[in-house]
């Protein structure tokens, strides 16, 4: 685990006993390092071991940044495309009828 960080942390039962689980988001510079990682030639297990997250983590991301563009044999990933969708998914969650104007 990074330092600075402080994961989620959710309760939920695992085999009929109650565990701890931690979650975390990542940032920006988290999206920063895995565009680095993965354009110098990493791979994805090696990203998401730097990064302290599972695989999964790392795969979703690199599909929400991708750009449509191939660099070198890769589709593209851009941070900062997955940073204004990762934005624009907080925003928009919830509740719909707590959004509507004039209640």
């Amino acid at each position: 685990m990074r330092k600075g960080k402080k994961p989620f942390r959710i309760f939920c039962f695992i085999r009929g006993f109650l565990r701890l689980r931690k979650y975390k988001m990542l940032d920006f510079q988290d999206r920063k390092m895995i565009e680095k990682m993965y354009m110098s030639g990493a791979h994805v297990f090696d990203i998401a071991e730097a990064l302290g997250v599972h695989q999964s983590t790392v795969y979703r991301e690199l599909e929400r940044g991708r750009t449509g563009r191939i660099v070198n044999g890769k589709r593209a990933y851009n941070p900062d495309v997955a940073q204004k969708i990762i934005d624009h998914n907080l925003k928009t969650k919830g509740r719909k009828g707590a959004r509507v104007q004039g209640i």
